[in-house]
């Protein structure tokens, strides 16, 4: 179950801490839903809002994996 601290999103797994950034629940252009279709000559495309960032998804990890070095026989 994530935890919601302001606009973040922190979920925890077993190696790793994921901080996603939502939207802002107040933003005038997008009402909170982070963008909306866009229509293109191609069909409709996502148009995200401005206000999410480009890197709205962090991964955080709690510990490093030994690196398993396969050696040629």
């Amino acid at each position: 179950m994530p935890l919601t601290i302001g606009l973040w999103q922190i979920e925890v797994y077993h190696r790793a801490i994921h901080a996603t950034r939502q939207p802002d629940p107040k933003c005038r252009l997008c009402d909170g839903t982070g963008g909306g279709w866009e229509p293109t000559h191609f069909g409709p495309d996502w148009d995200p809002c401005r206000c999410i960032d480009a890197i709205r998804h962090h991964r955080i990890p709690l510990w490093f994996r030994r690196r398993w070095i396969e050696e040629p026989f």
